[in-house]
């Protein structure tokens, strides 16, 4: 099985090679460049493609890793949605109690209009996560 068809799958093969072990690629420094690499059992596009039809690939979903600081492999990645990939991104602020402030942003914004770059931007300012999400924006008079 390979995935001649299935060019999705094929840009999720390439672009997670390229990340560790191209340098001019713009995400290396993040991948190849502090050591995570691609596990020789994913040497060719039809071992990789084999493992991700076995495994829950579909189209939208992209590949992650569940520890961030060891290599691709078959034991250390899954396929998740963007949106939950975005949760597991390097630069997502840790609060106190151990939670994403992303995932308290979405829990707690309760249907406000504060954008998350303005939540996050509040909090890195010194503001209380609970301050950061819930406080409505300052309204300007006219």
């Amino acid at each position: 099985m390979s995935f001649t068809n299935d060019k999705l799958l094929a840009n999720v093969f390439y672009q997670m090679r390229a990340r560790c072990n191209q340098p001019k690629n713009k995400d290396f420094p993040r991948y190849g460049g502090r050591g995570i690499a691609v596990s020789p059992y994913w040497n060719t596009a039809k071992e990789f493609a084999n493992w991700a039809y076995k495994n829950g690939w579909k189209p939208g979903l992209t590949i992650d890793r569940i520890n961030n600081n060891k290599d691709y492999s078959p034991e250390n990645c899954t396929f998740v949605s963007r949106h939950a990939q975005s949760w597991n991104r390097h630069d997502n602020t840790k609060l106190p109690n151990g939670m994403l402030f992303r995932e308290y942003f979405e829990k707690a914004k309760n249907g406000n209009d504060i954008s998350y770059k303005l939540a996050i931007s509040r909090y890195g300012r010194g503001w209380s996560a609970y301050d950061a999400v819930t406080r409505p924006k300052r309204i300007y008079p006219s």
